[in-house]
């Protein structure tokens, strides 16, 4: 099965390229160790990408490049950009579970988008590519590089090399680098695989729920920590309340039947059947929308 449309194939270039991806082997994390401790100690950098230029890559007579650096760039998997975004929208003081306002969930598809297809500042999307041990999506922190020296470790960072951008990625990536004005042209996902994408991140990162059910969500947990003193809803809890907030159209049933109760226009006992005519009436359900 072929790469993802981001990566080339191999037998990859004899020489270094800006985008290639390199994997923190032992050789890789000795070098880190010594020259950028903080970089090697922090294990959320996964994988690091080359961002240094191709032209000062090439090695003269197959020995040394022009480029006395070269910059890499942490990588780092895709959930911490996904979770540090998310946290502009999510509602606090409730619950430690991530929940939603629904009205958010434009602008937070959005700013996927742009992720996914290299149009969202200094972050690089890398998809998984399990066959060349590259198992979860990741993004490339550009404004997170570090300089390793060419003449000392140029082989060892070629020998962890796992993947190679496609030339027309190596020129996106090098105007992300560059901070460019130009937009460079890059093949975009197809929208199903683009649209499947963005809906398995946004079922995994928050629960999302109309700002009107909020306020019912809100107690609705309060109730259960009530109920169960000292514990926690995880996610599975909140999502199972969340369900049981009360549609639009029921709430608006149920208060309307009880006033007709009340102010004794309706006997008791036909309660139910007033409430299925109300909800079963086209026009009302034309009017709530839910």
């Amino acid at each position: 099965m072929p790469p993802h449309f981001t990566y080339k194939e191999a037998p990859f270039a004899s020489d270094l390229l800006q985008g290639d991806v390199i994997k923190r082997t032992p050789e890789v994390e000795a070098i880190l160790k010594e020259v950028h401790p903080h970089y090697f100690q922090r294990t959320d950098n996964k994988y690091f990408i080359v961002i240094t230029q191709d032209c000062d890559l090439v090695r003269r007579n197959g020995k040394v490049c022009d480029s006395r650096y070269i910059s890499i760039a942490a990588v780092r998997p895709l959930s911490l950009v996904v979770s540090r975004q998310l946290e502009r929208y999510i509602q606090k003081g409730f619950t430690t579970v991530p929940v939603c306002n629904q009205e958010d969930q434009g602008r937070f598809r959005n700013f996927l988008e742009r992720l996914l297809n290299n149009n969202e500042g200094s972050h690089f999307f890398l998809r998984a590519e399990p066959s060349r041990n590259f198992p979860e999506d990741c993004c490339a922190f550009l404004a997170l590089s570090i300089a390793i020296k060419s003449d000392l470790h140029y082989q060892a960072l070629l020998d962890a090399r796992i993947l190679e951008l496609k030339d027309s990625f190596r020129a996106k990536l090098g105007w992300l680098v560059g901070q460019m004005y130009a937009r460079v042209g890059t093949e975009d996902w197809p929208s199903a695989e683009m649209s499947h994408a963005i809906d398995e991140i946004l079922s995994s990162s928050s629960i999302w729920v109309e700002r009107r059910k909020l306020r019912d969500l809100k107690r609705l947990v309060r109730d259960w920590e009530a109920e169960n003193p000292g514990a926690t809803p995880d996610e599975n809890v909140v999502a199972t309340l969340a369900e049981q907030v009360p549609r639009r159209k029921e709430t608006i049933v149920r208060q309307a039947v009880e006033i007709l109760c009340n102010k004794g226009v309706i006997p008791k006992e036909l309660k139910m059947r007033a409430a299925n005519l109300i909800r079963n009436d086209s026009i009302i359900s034309n009017l709530i929308i839910d």
